[in-house]
């Protein structure tokens, strides 16, 4: 890459910006441009009623379809010993049962027959 003096880049973009200018339009051309696109205020207004009007519209119809699917479903208090996984069946592997802990409470009450045994053996 060759280096350029300062006063040179400096005099390219001069060129430059001198160029970009004249192709430009006019701030008079560009202000009635974008004073002839902007919507006049009932325009607006209207757009704004059908806005307001469509989400009350779409409010309506989703508290509608919300009461009515709560209805179909009946909640009925089940107790909580009842309830079961959804994905407990996936936990049950080949060889599931061999490495099941036994239960506390059976263990607990054959502990204490064999001790009640002892005691009236002797």
């Amino acid at each position: 890459m060759t280096g350029l003096p300062d006063h040179e880049l400096r005099a390219r973009f001069d060129e430059l910006r001198a160029a970009d200018e004249q192709g430009a339009p006019g701030f008079g051309a560009v202000l009635a441009r974008a004073r002839f696109a902007t919507p006049d205020r009932t325009h607006r207004r209207r757009r704004r009623r059908l806005g307001v009007a469509l989400s009350i519209a779409a409010a309506i119809v989703l508290a509608v379809g919300v009461s009515r699917t709560s209805r179909r479903r009946s909640f009925v208090a089940q107790p909580l010993s009842t309830w079961r996984s959804p994905t407990a069946s996936l936990l049950r592997t080949p060889g599931f049962e061999l490495l099941a802990s036994p239960s506390l409470i059976p263990s607990a009450l054959d502990h204490l027959t064999t001790m009640l045994a002892q005691r009236e053996g002797k």
